[in-house]
C-alpha cells in the first residue's frame, strides 16, 4: 500500500520534472540551471541580492547502483529571502556512470501549499545543477529542495529531498533519501 501511495505522488512529480527538463532544453530555463542571475530571480523589490546563501536544514541524499550520487539541499540569501534549490553530483559518481547519462532536475517545493517554484535540469556532466525561488511565495511559507533523477532509458527514476524549513522558524519535516536502481 505504501508503496502505491508513493507511485502515485510520484507520477504528478514526474510530469512536473519532464515539463521542466523540456523547458531547460529549450534554452528557458538554462540560466537557472547554470546557476547565473537572470533579471527573473533579482528581488521583487528593486534591491541586489548579496550572495549571502546560508545552508538550510539537512541535505537529502541520493544513491543510485548502489553507490553515493550526490545531494540536494535548501540554501537562502538573507540579504533579498531568494532560496535555492543546489544538486551536486558526487565526483566518483560523475567518473563511474557518465556513459548511464543519469539527468537531474531540481526545484523548490512547498509540500503543505502545493507550489513549486521552476525546476532545472542538468546531465551527469554538470557538477552543479540550482533552482531559485522566493521566501514567502507560499502559504504557509514552508519549502524544501527536491531533486527527481532517472537514467537516460528512463528504467530507473527515484527522489530526494532535503528538510522541509517553515520560514517562520522551524523544521516541519526531515529529509528524505532517494535511491534504486
Amino acid at each position: 500500500m505504501a508503496m502505491l501511495r508513493r507511485t502515485r505522488r510520484a507520477v504528478p512529480a514526474i510530469a512536473a520534472v519532464l515539463a521542466g527538463g523540456a523547458l531547460a532544453l529549450s534554452g528557458a530555463g538554462s540560466a537557472q540551471a547554470t546557476g547565473h542571475t537572470s533579471a527573473a530571480m533579482r528581488p521583487m523589490d528593486g534591491g541586489t541580492c548579496t550572495g549571502n546563501w546560508h545552508y538550510i536544514g539537512s541535505p537529502g541524499n541520493f544513491s543510485m547502483y548502489g553507490e553515493y550520487a550526490g545531494q540536494v539541499q535548501q540554501l537562502w540569501d538573507s540579504s533579498c529571502n531568494q532560496t535555492q534549490a543546489h544538486w551536486q553530483w558526487a565526483g566518483q559518481f560523475q567518473s563511474d556512470h557518465a556513459r548511464d547519462n543519469p539527468t537531474v532536475c531540481v526545484a523548490l517545493v512547498s509540500p503543505t501549499s502545493g507550489k513549486v517554484e521552476p525546476y532545472a535540469c542538468g546531465d551527469i556532466n554538470q557538477k552543479n545543477v540550482s533552482s531559485y525561488g522566493w521566501v514567502h511565495d507560499g502559504n504557509p511559507d514552508d519549502w524544501r529542495a527536491q531533486a527527481n533523477m532517472w537514467t537516460a532509458n528512463r528504467n530507473c527514476y527515484n527522489d530526494a529531498w532535503g528538510t522541509d524549513h517553515w520560514y517562520g522558524g522551524a523544521d516541519w519535516a526531515s529529509p528524505h533519501d532517494g535511491g534504486g536502481c
